[in-house]
């Protein structure tokens, strides 16, 4: 049989693999490729919980940030209103008379709108909510698709009045109508156990003024989730216990400790969602992490408290 080659002619190089080329004479296999796969796979498990972690840190980060731009908003507010401070709760009659109410739009609100505090402080933001709200875009594509939720029955100002991310100590800082402030009978059995003017607190390094708050129903909106947080907090005592007298986890993450769904018959809207703590600010300004056993103290809450279950009383 004759040669195919002639003479003075040397054969043909045989191709290389492409992975030859890359990873030299020997080529991954399937099973060492499953391997790295698997290593791959570990390494991300074990990095999750700290990416995790991360996040959560930079969310309490913001939020402590957002608390102490809220107590200077609050602080200007007196200044502008002779030392009176925000009051925590107007009675409608209020937002409807002399107690002018507007929107981020220069329109007039009413009723439960007005009476909480968001859009009674906005202005102090300049119309912004990212001291308020923790998801601004999704605020921002709310205002913007207004239109589409009025038909739902949702109306931006009402849900911007509900939700804020840190709710007030209202019965205890400024005043509430729905803890008596307005009303005569409940003035003359109780007595003034809240503040109204910047110079009064004994203690204003410990009176607590905003709380990070969540609701029990808050919206799912379509295509957006929901918005975490609340517009008030309520005491552990106010004249009896309120809030449950066991400390539980929160059955939506066993890992990370909170209190029941039932977030007003266990922490008055309080929500621990930082490891178990929540951010809060006091009325001097500061902004500092509290833990289940701290928020059950009544000498935060109220400046007129002298026991840690101290109750309302004449």
């Amino acid at each position: 049989m004759k040669s195919r080659t002639q003479p003075g002619q040397s054969l043909p190089m045989p191709r290389r693999c492409p992975l030859r080329r890359l990873f030299g004479d020997r080529a991954f296999t399937l099973i060492e490729l499953m391997v790295v796969v698997a290593v791959v796979a570990v390494l991300i498990s074990l990095l999750a919980p700290s990416l995790s972690r991360a996040r959560n840190l930079a969310k309490q980060t913001r939020e402590m940030n957002a608390a102490r731009q809220l107590m200077l908003a609050f602080t200007c507010y007196a200044g502008d209103n002779r030392g009176g401070v925000l009051v925590g709760f107007p009675s409608d009659a209020m937002v409807g008379g002399p107690m002018a109410v507007v929107d981020d739009r220069g329109n007039r609100v009413f009723g439960p709108t007005a009476q909480r505090y968001p859009w009674r402080i906005a202005s102090y933001f300049s119309g912004s909510f990212g001291a308020l709200y923790d998801n601004a875009k999704l605020l921002s594509e709310l205002r913007d698709a207004d239109s589409q939720y009025e038909q739902m029955g949702i109306h931006y100002p009402y849900i911007v009045s509900l939700y804020p991310s840190l709710g007030m100590n209202m019965a205890f800082v400024g005043g509430s109508d729905k803890h008596g402030a307005n009303d005569k009978l409940v003035q003359k059995l109780l007595g003034t156990p809240y503040v109204t003017k910047l110079e009064e607190p004994r203690r204003p390094s410990r009176l607590m003024t905003f709380v990070s708050a969540r609701g029990d129903e808050q919206p799912t909106l379509p295509g957006m989730g929901k918005l975490e947080g609340y517009f008030w907090v309520n005491p552990p005592y106010w004249q009896k216990r309120l809030w449950a007298d066991v400390y539980q986890a929160d059955p939506r993450d066993p890992k990370n400790p909170g209190v029941p769904l039932s977030v007003e018959a266990n922490s008055g809207y309080v929500s621990l969602r930082y490891g178990g703590k929540a951010v809060t600010t006091a009325f001097d300004g500061h902004a500092e992490m509290l833990g289940w056993a701290e928020l059950n103290d009544m000498t935060r809450w109220a400046d007129k408290a002298t026991t840690p279950d101290w109750i309302v009383s004449k």
